[in-house]
């Protein structure tokens, strides 16, 4: 049998006739880009006979067009992930000469090297936002508000007090006017609800740090804070990246009998929803979740390291604060990550404790120097040993996947409840309180 345009045609063919004959007779004519496939798929030189061919089988016209055009798009790909590595690696040789222009002492070096990753991060912000279309990875948002971020820490100088903490705010707010200026000028849709939504995070963490000047709080202390709610962000982010107008919701004409305000706007009701608005719906909300867990992530991580510094702090409800807190943030970044399928979603709060425990184990070898190696071993190992018999109880009794689900959530919503409180304790807060009160 003979598949061609789509049409079937049984052939009974005298054994010596060449199959480009028998074609032509039931008038198929192979053009420039056509050729004939075999059973397994390999094409068929028009000049075989008959009695070469298997019989009851299956041959068709094909045309190579489709496959050509699926290598070009193969190179495509494959030239456009070239790219994307080359600029990823011109990214990350970029923020490695920021983090050596942040050892200079300030002076004209200094102020410099802050123009140049200023209007180099601003350069990046409009050349992203005219180039991203619907199909870009949000991620590479984070690039041109790096080195916004970069650019602000180094034009704040040192000689102010508190100026760690001033250099955190000015770098959040800086990148947030990046990412604004980038959602005013994105062509799609979805790169603008990216950068909104990014811009949205640097604010609360601007605000957060101008108000730790207040509380008088150090910049291992406002690292602390930011970690954990960071952490807590994560865990509500979900609920939060859907954005959808009232009227989706509830017919309000029907069922609201007072206004808000006398002025107060009524929701529209939408009785039914298009799947191209559904669509949009959806990616502006993937865009979102996006760019917005892995900058959650990075600030998560930056606060790892000062909780274990804290832990060698003079004041025993900080030191015990800052090891519930590392312990929240650590299980809460790990179990939140099973409430998404998407491997690019889970990827970045894993790699975040990954990274985050790695730092804190160099920063702990000089906190605990003066400690005696064999009590550090001995109090990991006891660690250790009550989450293995913790965990050996209910294997031993049967336990399901569905009972370590339920655990997990348990464990999770217990490390989101205590990150925060935790958090506030182990940057001193109670002490500063206990003097409000006095004076």
């Amino acid at each position: 049998m003979v598949r061609a345009s789509g049409a079937n045609h049984d052939l009974v063919v005298a054994a010596e006739n060449p199959l480009g004959t028998v074609l032509a007779a039931i008038g198929v004519q192979l053009g420039a880009h056509e050729q004939l496939l075999g059973p397994d798929g390999a094409a068929v030189d028009p000049a075989t006979r008959a009695s070469d061919l298997s019989e009851g089988s299956v041959y068709s016209v094909a045309s190579v067009a489709s496959t050509s055009a699926k290598g070009g798009r193969g190179s495509r790909r494959s030239s456009r992930n070239i790219q994307t590595g080359s600029l990823w690696g011109l990214a990350l040789l970029g923020f490695v000469a920021g983090v050596g222009a942040l050892t200079l002492e300030h002076g004209w070096l200094r102020v410099g090297s802050a123009i140049a990753f200023g209007v180099f991060g601003l350069l990046l912000a409009l050349v992203w936002s005219l180039r991203a279309d619907a199909k870009v990875a949000v991620v590479g948002l984070l690039v041109p508000l790096g080195f916004g971020a970069i650019a602000a820490v180094l034009a704040v100088p040192q000689r102010l007090p508190d100026s760690a903490t001033l250099a955190v705010a000015a770098a959040a707010f800086s990148a947030a006017v990046l990412a604004s200026i980038i959602g005013v000028l994105a062509r799609d849709a979805r790169p603008r609800a990216g950068a909104w939504a990014a811009a949205a995070v640097l604010l609360c963490a601007g605000g957060i740090a101008l108000s730790s000047r207040l509380l008088e709080w150090s910049l291992s202390e406002l690292a602390i804070v930011l970690s954990a709610a960071s952490v807590l962000a994560i865990r509500a982010l979900p609920a939060l990246m859907l954005i959808v107008d009232d009227g989706y919701h509830v017919d309000y004409q029907r069922f609201m009998a007072l206004r808000w305000t006398v002025r107060g706007r009524m929701p529209e009701y939408v009785s039914q929803i298009d799947s191209s608005d559904a669509a949009r719906l959806v990616q502006a909300a993937e865009a979102r979740l996006g760019i917005t867990l892995p900058l959650l992530s990075i600030i998560a991580v930056a606060g790892m390291p000062a909780m274990v510094q804290t832990l060698g702090s003079d004041s025993l409800l900080e030191r015990v604060c800052a090891g519930v807190v590392f312990v929240c943030c650590v299980l809460g970044l790990l179990l939140v990550s099973r409430r998404t399928a998407h491997p690019g979603l889970r990827r970045a709060p894993r790699l975040a404790v990954v990274v985050g425990l790695s730092l804190s184990v160099v920063v702990a070898a000089g906190v605990f120097q003066n400690v005696p190696w064999h009590l550090l071993f001995g109090g990991l190992m006891l660690a250790a040993g009550v989450v293995a018999a913790a965990i050996a109880v209910p294997l031993a009794g049967g336990s399901r996947s569905l009972s370590w689900s339920r655990t997990g959530d348990i464990v999770e919503s217990i490390a989101i409840a205590l990150v925060v409180p935790a958090s506030l304790l182990a940057a001193g807060t109670f002490d500063t309180l206990r003097g409000v009160i006095v004076a």
